[in-house]
This record gives C-alpha cells, sequence and structure tokens, in this order.
C-alpha cells in the first residue's frame, strides 16, 4: 500500500515527466561538468525545490523518503540533475534547521534561493572581532553556477596559522 502524501505524489509525477528532457540533456550535462540552465529553471519553476523547503516560504515539506524517491526518479534520466537536486534539497531542509533570523536572511526576499556546498574543509577561516574572514578555493561544489548561497569547509586558525578550532562550515 502506498502511503505517500498528496503532495509528494505530485511532486514524483512531476519528476517523471522532465524524465525524457532530463536524458536528452544527460550528455551535454556530463561534458560541460554543469547542468543546463534549462534543467536548474525548470526544477525551481516545476516546484520540485520546495519539496524540502519549509512552509513559511511557500515550501512542502514533504517527508524524507518522499524526496529520496524524487532523487531517484530524477536519476533514471540524468544522475548528474539527481545529485545536484539531491545536494540542494538537502540544504534546504539543513537550513530550515537554523533559527529563524538565519532562515529569513536566505528565503525571506527570495523564496526560491538555492543553496550549494563544498564540504571537504579548505581555503583558510581566521577569527576577526566579529566572526571569521574566509579566503581560499573549494573544489567540487556541486550546483554552484546556480546557487544564491554556499555552505564551505574550512578549518579556523589563529594568529600563527595553526589549527586553533575544530572543522566548521560556513554559510556565505
Amino acid at each position: 500500500m502506498d502511503r505517500r502524501s498528496e503532495m509528494g505524489t505530485e511532486l514524483l509525477e512531476i519528476a517523471r515527466a522532465m524524465l525524457p528532457t532530463l536524458r536528452e540533456r544527460a550528455a551535454d550535462a556530463e561534458r560541460a561538468t554543469c547542468l543546463p540552465a534549462d534543467t536548474i529553471s525548470e526544477l525551481v519553476s516545476s516546484g520540485l525545490f520546495k519539496a524540502g523547503l519549509a512552509a513559511r516560504y511557500g515550501g512542502y515539506e514533504i517527508p524524507l523518503d518522499e524526496l529520496c524517491d524524487i532523487i531517484a526518479t530524477l536519476a533514471e534520466a540524468c544522475a548528474s540533475t539527481a545529485w545536484v537536486y539531491g545536494v540542494m534539497s538537502d540544504h534546504n531542509i539543513s537550513v530550515g534547521m537554523f533559527e529563524p533570523r538565519v532562515q529569513d536572511e536566505i528565503w525571506g526576499n527570495n523564496p526560491e534561493a538555492l543553496i550549494s556546498s563544498c564540504l571537504m574543509p579548505s581555503g583558510r577561516a581566521v577569527r576577526v572581532y566579529d566572526g571569521f574572514m574566509l579566503n581560499g578555493q573549494w573544489r567540487f561544489c556541486s550546483g554552484c553556477d546556480y546557487a544564491d548561497w554556499i555552505f564551505v569547509g574550512s578549518v579556523p586558525t589563529n594568529d600563527a596559522g595553526g589549527d586553533s578550532e575544530p572543522p566548521r562550515l560556513f554559510l556565505i
């Protein structure tokens, strides 16, 4: 017996309808190592990115297993699309657990804002009086070409340049 929510069922059908187009674009995405802009645009306009987004920003907050079904369905046509969609959808869920003022900064004026990530600690994070100063390069950042925000991992250092704190994620 399928116990999928009504919204989960609707979003899964939307994902299934996208499969022929995603199949046509899959080779281009692979060659370019980046999803076509049309794919991201269609994921946004179709409402699929709202699956894990908080309801207060117009999201659907569907159960995680239903979101995983959408990811798996997209992967039938284009693994790259499924990967980027899954990463960005996960960040909607993760940031949805942050305090409201952070959520408002991200989605208050743009409920369609997308969040990418490069979690491997890289670059340099130095503590300054009101936070951290980041500098450096981060690699392998899925979806970064279309992201409004990004999580990056780094290990904060002390003034002498040595590690002073455990690795952290920074939301930029």
